[in-house]
Parts: structure tokens; sequence; C-alpha cells
């Protein structure tokens, strides 16, 4: 069995040094294509929300907006959203949400808590 690995490895070694060029280039090429495609598609950008379901804080829900920019330059929204269970949410926040019945932006609140900048 170990004949066969070293024959395994010996001939991978050998296929990589010929075929060499041609895999730099795909990854040059790869990265390139990264580059200009993929991160100016990043998210540059988002909002969270918190919102209570039918009954006061019996459930919550939890929608994040992350904003980006695809290939042509066109911002896009992403919506993400789940329900939380309130004994999740902070006592700060939990208390916003008592004092309204519209959606809650704790946008701030999470920057900070994950030590994010935008």
């Amino acid at each position: 069995m170990i004949p066969f690995l070293v024959a395994g490895l010996i001939a991978g070694v050998v296929v990589v040094s010929v075929f060499w060029k041609e895999i730099k280039s795909f990854i040059q090429a790869s990265i390139e294509r990264i580059k200009s495609h993929l991160i100016p598609s990043l998210i540059v950008g988002f909002k969270t929300y918190l919102e209570t379901g039918n009954s006061k804080l019996a459930t919550l829900k939890a929608l994040q907006k992350f904003f980006s920019k695809n290939e042509r330059g066109n911002w896009q929204e992403t919506v993400v959203t789940r329900e939380i269970s309130p004994n999740e949410i902070p006592e700060d926040i939990r208390r916003k949400l008592e004092r309204t019945n519209s959606p809650v932006d704790i946008t701030d609140e999470v920057q900070s808590e994950l030590h994010l900048e935008i």
C-alpha cells in the first residue's frame, strides 16, 4: 500500500511540475477575477431591526438588511429574517421594544457589540 502512495505522490509532483505554468496562470487569473468581480460586490453596509410579533414580546423577528453593489454597480439589498425569543435580547433593547409597536433599529448596538466599522 505504501509503494502505491509513494508512486501517487511522485506522479502528482511530476504532473504539477509539468503543468506549473498553466496552474500559475489559472491562479493569477482567479485572483484578478476575485479582485475585479467579487470584492466590489461585497457587503457595504447593514441595518438590523427588531419587531414584535402578534402578541407583545411573545415572539420577536430580527431583520437584517445587507447592502452591496453588484457587478454592474447597482445597489442590492438582501434581507434576512429570523424569529428569536425575548430572553435572547438584552434588557435595554427589550425596553425600547416595549415602548413602541414599530420596528426598532438596533444597528448601532450590534455594531458596537461586534466591534464593527462600516
